[in-house]
């Protein structure tokens, strides 16, 4: 008998800690290079995509989670990022300590919700062990002048300027706002290395 399979889709820019964060779901451990389900297909590998794989159970039945590791900057990810409208769920993530990680959120969504309206989308900050209050952090809606402004909010200002006036104590309600007003199930902030909200995140879809 065929086990059902569920895709997900993590879509971020590179180097901010996804592979790590799926390293982690799947291995238990962050310092396994590699997982025994991990797909190598070279196809995917040249087009910014990494597959990987784990079999879970999900009460009486047993289902195979096929995990997209995602290059937000491929040129080609907009035609298969969700495995044409295969995806039930996708995490847009950003690095907690880099801002510019964020901006190009909003315009995934738009794609995302062209190419796949069903699809669910989650918020996820990655490496949150890094962060330090010194860091500026800011909201993922962009301002008028951006390139994704078509994609924003009638009023990023608002998010911005609690971002950039409270720094964390702001940063959680700008992040719960931003994630109402674009219909997102719900935001996560997540620590590979120390194991935080890993497996919330992904319990929480699945």
């Amino acid at each position: 008998m065929n086990r059902p399979e569920l895709n997900i889709a993590l879509i971020g820019l590179p180097r901010i800690g996804k592979s790590t964060l799926i390293h982690r779901y799947i291995n238990r451990d962050i310092s396994t290079a590699t997982s025994k389900l991990e797909s190598r297909d070279t196809t995917l590998v040249a087009l910014g995509i990494n597959l990987f794989a784990k079999v879970i159970d999900n009460g009486p039945l047993q289902l195979v989670l096929r995990i997209w590791d995602v290059d937000g900057t491929s040129p080609h990810c907009n035609k298969i990022r969700l495995n044409q409208n295969t995806a039930f769920a996708a995490i847009l993530c950003y690095d907690t300590n880099d801002h510019a990680t964020m901006y190009p959120i909003p315009a995934w969504i738009a794609e995302i919700r062209h190419v796949a309206p069903h699809c669910r989308l989650y918020l996820c900050g990655l490496r949150e062990d890094l962060y330090t209050s010194l860091a500026t952090v800011e909201s993922p809606l962009t301002s008028p002048t951006s390139p994704y402004s078509d994609h924003t909010v009638d009023d990023p200002s608002s998010y911005h300027t609690k971002l950039r006036l409270h720094h964390r104590h702001g940063y959680v309600d700008a992040i719960q706002g931003f994630c109402q007003q674009l219909s997102l199930e719900g935001a996560f902030e997540t620590s590979a290395l120390r194991n935080v909200n890993v497996y919330q995140l992904f319990d929480t879809i699945v």
